[in-house]
């Protein structure tokens, strides 16, 4: 008899272990599926903020460079901004770099700075503040920092922040149009 319920109890206990790993494995699945969701759509922002900024002709190296949006540090879009490279905004073609920290960023006319690199980024801001390059980024603090937009993540919503004393600094232009869909931050003087 004792057997017996050893053996039941065994039995229940690794279908509780199945089925927990089971749940687990489903809701790691359905949480990597929402975070791809939310960078498919972060990238697809990345478009469009490429067709609503006019960089100076400085920032290319002649009329026929494409737009370089970087992704620096781990990348989380993965495939997502991948599906953008090769677009056109205006006459020029979008290309996607992945950057490490040593690479240059002079070259990026968009910057997306990764939350891996949050330690870095007083440096990595200060590092490109005398090129004209759009930086974005969506981890805690970035716009405060002095990024110039910053993904703001509200449930299923992806919305932005742009801040206009930094917009300013990088010597691009933000239409006025995207202005009217972000939300304005002003650095306190």
């Amino acid at each position: 008899m004792r057997k017996r319920i050893q053996n039941k109890a065994r039995i229940v206990l690794t279908a509780l272990l199945i089925g927990i790993t089971m749940l687990l494995q489903f809701s790691s699945h359905a949480q990597a599926e929402s975070q791809f969701e939310e960078y498919q759509v972060k990238a697809a922002f990345l478009y469009n903020f490429a067709k609503f900024i006019e960089w100076p002709s400085n920032a290319f190296h002649d009329p026929d460079s494409p737009i370089r949006i970087c992704v620096l540090g781990k990348d989380p879009f993965g495939e997502a901004l991948d599906s953008i490279k090769n677009k056109n905004v205006g006459a020029r073609k979008l290309v996607i770099e992945r950057l490490r920290r040593s690479d240059s960023l002079d070259k990026c006319q968009l910057l997306f700075i990764s939350d891996s690199e949050k330690n870095n980024l007083p440096e990595i801001l200060k590092g490109v503040k005398k090129w004209p390059v759009l930086t974005v980024g969506d981890m805690q603090g970035f716009i405060q920092s002095g990024g110039i937009i910053s993904f703001v993540s509200k449930g299923n919503q992806v919305s932005f922040e742009i801040n206009l004393d930094a917009v300013e600094r990088s010597k691009i232009k933000v239409s006025s149009q995207l202005l009217q869909v972000g939300s304005i931050y002003r650095e306190k003087h």
